[in-house]
């Protein structure tokens, strides 16, 4: 279910998400993006597929600061993975699927469902049920936004209609976020 995708561009990360919650069979518009914000330390995380994981992490899990000399993704993986690890733990939450998408210091990362965490090296990411279409859209669009023909929220707003165009399982409204 849904589509969530972002975009790194001059040290800022542009996330855009889907309304949809639903299964193959029905549907519904979720009243709230499925994108949040942590403001100590700075993360934006969006998500996909199981909503409660996304629910634990967004009220209940506390994040260490990344520490001076600590790289992105070396904090990524030791202090934000092992903590959603932790607060699953916590709550007793052993079967998730939730994927996500967190941005930290003008990039982003994708963290699978196994809590692995992943950084592409074209500088934009997607999840959920239309993923696939939007990252083809991305990499369509991804010159035009280099050399600023369109703005990320443009490439977004493409990327998303894209794939809500072909998937049933990705519908607007689309809401913008920026990290």
């Amino acid at each position: 279910m849904t589509c969530v995708a972002a975009i790194e561009y001059w040290n800022r990360v542009y996330f855009c998400s889907d309304a949809f919650v639903g299964s193959d069979v029905s549907r519904d518009i979720l009243a709230r993006p499925k994108v949040f914000r942590r403001t100590h330390p700075p993360l934006v995380f969006a998500f996909a597929s199981g909503i409660r994981g996304a629910q634990l992490v967004e009220n209940y899990t506390v994040f260490r600061e990344r520490e001076p000399k600590e790289s992105v993704e070396a904090y990524m993986v030791k202090a934000i993975a092992d903590s959603i690890k932790a607060t699953y733990k916590a709550h007793d939450h052993t079967s998730d699927d939730t994927v996500y998408l967190c941005a930290h210091a003008g990039h982003l990362y994708l963290i699978q469902a196994d809590l692995s965490v992943l950084r592409s090296a074209h500088g934009y990411a997607a999840i959920g049920a239309g993923s696939d279409m939007a990252l083809g859209a991305l990499g369509a669009l991804q010159e035009a936004v280099t050399s600023r023909a369109i703005t990320p929220k443009a490439a977004l707003d493409k990327a998303l209609t894209l794939a809500s165009r072909h998937c049933s399982m990705v519908t607007p409204p689309f809401t913008h976020t920026r990290a």
